[in-house]
């Protein structure tokens, strides 16, 4: 199973998402699009695959703001706090009805902050780190 596929899985929910799609640009981490900030990037790195259809993986999903409106950060990541860590059940609901994947479940197993310099510019940095059970949908 390729981890593209879950990253695009999350990035389709985060697109559908009003608020989210509103205040940030969404990317996934395997692409080599410039992430310009505000931004919301989804990384899927692969945990353990079991038979190529099923497996465990770590979504990152990475909030990244510049640091000159760093007021807005905080209000970007409870968004996306409130929109794929609490309201888990829901994305679940909506990303498995898409029938790409099928997420049998998923929970944050850290979050962290940070200031980084990119570019030449400083920039506020908060990733949540997700451990995601997910399979390709069956055969048809």
């Amino acid at each position: 199973m390729n981890p593209q596929l879950i990253s695009l899985a999350f990035k389709a929910e985060a697109d559908a998402l009003p608020e989210v799609a509103a205040q940030m640009k969404r990317y996934t981490g395997q692409d080599t699009a410039t992430h310009e900030p505000p931004s919301l990037t989804l990384h899927t790195e692969v945990d353990k695959l079991y038979a190529g259809r099923s497996g465990f993986f770590r979504v990152l999903l990475i909030v990244q703001s510049m640091q000159n409106n760093g007021g807005d950060h905080g209000a970007r990541v409870e968004l996306v706090r409130q929109s794929f860590v609490a309201a888990k059940a829901d994305r679940i609901a909506a990303i498995n009805g898409r029938g790409a994947v099928v997420l049998k479940d998923y929970g944050l197993t850290a979050t962290k902050a940070e200031q980084v310099t990119a570019d030449g510019a400083n920039r506020f940095r908060t990733t949540f780190t997700l451990k995601v059970a997910a399979s390709l949908p069956p055969a048809v």
